[in-house]
């Protein structure tokens, strides 16, 4: 953790590579660069460009330049949990959704060679690319539909190099559902009627998938996931759980814009005790970016500190940090207020709103690399 600061700050800033880079972007605190130089950060949610799905083909056709590794140094951030989700594909037949999933393992594998990057498979990749000022991910899903009931098919995502499996998102898998889903899209020509869109807790092919994940060394997020789901699973697991992007369901999450104009969307936000759940059983809680200025979301963060602790709150953006031009300003221009790349605007909003620098290291990284470190340590390397 962060010693004492103090005029090594300074020096740290002067000679640090990060420091060097993007000063123009960072606030005039030398602790603010000092937080971000010393701290593993990881965004737990954070959106890739995703190609639509190219139905009969092995891999899409789209190869945009995106310029990741730039974008990633000038957020401050040391890695991003790199997810794609499959049911951005309305109206799958099966065997499409996974077909999909192979699609967007291929694109970025694509992406992250255009960058010179690589994925993290274990702790010791998180520390070795920090040191080397060198930003890396950590492969994700954003629901996990492709697996279609074939247990085999989560090992054989392992061997690509998934470390990190969000279980459900906005819809069932037409085969084998796995849990609960906090606010359900129907596929396009389904029966809104039929068992599937009934379920709500955790299936026992979910906690089938859950231990999958566990034994092999994948992280298991439950973001999206019912409140019925997440106390099931919270039984079925031997390692921390992570829910990577929400915010408390009170009076700030709720005022909120896309709140108000859709009040469905109030299921994507939690409880207490969901929350305190997760964080009793070890896992971490994620802020995301709903929140229309950057003070809002520290007050977010905040919020949940004095519900689950500073050692179980992270951040999970929901956002894309390198977007295709014209597709959004990204992680790095989220709010009006944001004047600085995103860590680098969160840590110097933190100790405006008093957090001290050890906590802000925890928040921005330190607790899910504490998961990350503890469910995949031990396992084989690729």
């Amino acid at each position: 953790m962060l010693k004492t600061l103090g005029g090594a700050s300074l020096a740290l800033c002067s000679n640090s590579s990060l420091g060097r880079m993007y000063a123009d972007e960072v606030a005039t605190d030398p602790r603010v660069t000092k937080i971000v130089a010393e701290t593993i950060s990881v965004d737990m949610h954070n959106h890739a460009y995703q190609p639509p799905y190219a139905k009969g083909a092995e891999e899409t056709g789209a190869d945009l330049a995106i310029d990741l590794s730039s974008q990633m140094k000038k957020a401050g951030l040391s890695a991003v949990c790199f997810t794609y989700a499959v049911d951005g594909d309305r109206s799958p037949q099966p065997g499409d959704w996974y077909q999909y999933h192979l699609q967007n393992l291929a694109n970025a594998d694509r992406m992250l060679k255009q960058n010179d990057m690589r994925r993290a498979l274990s702790m010791k990749d998180l520390k070795a690319a920090h040191a080397e000022n060198k930003p890396i991910v950590i492969q994700d899903c954003e629901g996990a539909q492709w697996i279609e009931g074939r247990l085999e098919r989560v090992e054989e995502a392992y061997k690509r190099g998934l470390r990190h499996m969000q279980l459900v998102h906005q819809m069932h898998a037409l085969s084998s559902p796995l849990a609960g889903v906090q606010q359900l899209i129907q596929p396009t020509g389904s029966d809104p009627n039929s068992q599937v869109a009934d379920i709500s807790g955790l299936t026992p092919f979910g906690a089938d998938v859950i231990r999958e994940c566990n034994r092999l060394g994948i992280v298991v997020d439950l973001a999206h996931a019912t409140e019925a789901a997440v106390f099931a699973a919270l039984k079925v697991a031997r390692h921390p759980l992570v829910v990577t992007h929400t915010a408390l369901d009170n009076a700030l999450g709720r005022s909120d814009n896309q709140y108000v104009g859709n009040p469905g969307l109030t299921a994507r936000l939690v409880s207490r005790e969901y929350a305190k759940a997760v964080a009793d059983a070890g896992g971490v809680v994620g802020i995301w970016h709903i929140f229309p200025t950057l003070k809002e979301f520290v007050t977010a963060i905040k919020q949940m500190v004095e519900v689950v602790g500073v050692e179980h709150t992270g951040i999970g953006t929901d956002t894309s940090v390198a977007p295709p031009a014209g597709r959004g300003a990204g992680t790095n221009a989220i709010w009006p207020d944001q004047h600085a790349g995103f860590i680098y605007a969160v840590a110097g909003e933190m100790l405006a709103q008093g957090f001290h620098p050890q906590e802000i290291s925890r928040v921005a990284g330190g607790n899910y690399c504490r998961v990350f470190d503890q469910v995949t340590r031990g396992h084989a390397a690729l």
